[in-house]
């Protein structure tokens, strides 16, 4: 009984989260069944590149230890291996984060507009409106809030293909 009361708790709440375009807000968001939006971030190493950037798209390439190294990712062969977006430069043989799941607050989303899907480029390490044509084809999220210093986008990594 006390299951299923939870469950219907559930259903029946649900937060809202601001939609923004252009720094102010537009609608809101609705948190399906009462979940919440989480960010799921993980450490993980650069072990073979320079630098990887901040906001870049990184597929497991390894590990070291019980650490994962990252690599950029393209919607190639190495797509099926996606792990997430950096929220930080990474130096060769440094640690930092990736972001799997949640919002991605801070970025330039000028570019694109409300609601607009983004999906993996075929250039390593980014990210596009354009939907790739081909058999690897990763949709990353959608924006929500359009701002050139703040932007927002939905991190939802979805395999779409092989």
């Amino acid at each position: 009984m006390k299951k299923i009361l939870i469950l219907i708790i559930m259903l029946f709440s649900t937060k809202l989260y601001p939609i923004y375009q252009t720094g102010s807000p537009v609608g809101v968001l609705p948190d399906v069944y009462g979940l919440q939006i989480k960010d799921r971030i993980y450490k993980v190493k650069n072990s073979i590149y320079p630098m990887l950037s901040k906001f870049e798209v990184v597929f497991e390439s390894g590990s070291q230890g019980y650490t994962a190294t990252v690599a950029p990712c393209a919607s190639n062969y190495y797509a099926k291996r996606i792990k997430g977006i950096l929220l930080e430069n990474i130096s060769k043989k440094h640690k930092g984060d990736i972001q799997l799941s949640g919002i991605i607050k801070g970025y330039d989303t000028s570019g694109y507009e409300l609601n607009q899907e983004l999906w993996l480029s075929a250039e390593r390490g980014k990210f596009t409106n354009i939907e790739p044509v081909g058999s690897y084809k990763v949709s990353i999220g959608t924006v929500i809030k359009v701002d050139p210093v703040d932007g927002w986008f939905i991190l939802n990594i979805m395999k779409i293909g092989r």
